[in-house]
């Protein structure tokens, strides 16, 4: 059984509060770039909130095998989504030297700041309810790998559990 930390409640308002500020943060420096469609700075900015997030929040991260992570081309990596942790691991196991486009539900490219900066990355919006416009995402996908971007799926498009 995990062990369970003490002042639990403030502690996860304090981690959700410390979250929001420093997306706000990254959202805020990353506007100009929006604007200018710079995908690879938007992308760099993007690593440091995954990375600074993973490193706040406490939570020790291994990664073995690191070097086995293909870096010569585009690469698809298909992941089951299991924690809000999967976004900031990806980052850091990838870091800036891999660029690539997530596939992410259409409702997070609302969210202002976010969404935006996921646009101006070239993040790939999929439009779950739609087969058509989900079809589309897939051409879109495409088209990243073709101009030597990776991009990562969550095949089951949305977090699971841990045993699948």
């Amino acid at each position: 059984m995990a062990k369970q930390r003490k002042g639990g409640l403030i502690w996860t308002i304090f981690v959700w509060l410390g979250v929001f500020l420093i997306t706000l943060f990254f959202g805020l420096l990353v506007m100009p770039f929006v604007l200018f469609r710079a995908s690879h700075i938007i992308h760099w900015f993007a690593t440091m909130w995954g990375r600074t997030l993973l490193l706040l929040s406490g939570s020790g991260v291994t990664i073995r095998g690191q070097e086995k992570v293909y870096r010569e081309g585009p690469v698809i990596f298909l992941s089951n989504h299991q924690s809000m942790f999967d976004i900031g691991v990806f980052y850091r196991v990838l870091e800036v030297a891999v660029q690539f486009r997530w596939m992410a539900k259409s409702s997070l490219f609302k969210i202002p700041i976010m969404g935006w900066a996921m646009a101006g990355a070239g993040y790939i919006p999929v439009e779950r309810d739609d087969r058509r416009k989900a079809l589309q995402s897939m051409f879109n996908a495409a088209e990243q790998i073709r101009l030597g971007k990776s991009v990562i799926i969550f095949p089951e498009g949305t977090r699971g559990k841990p045993d699948g």
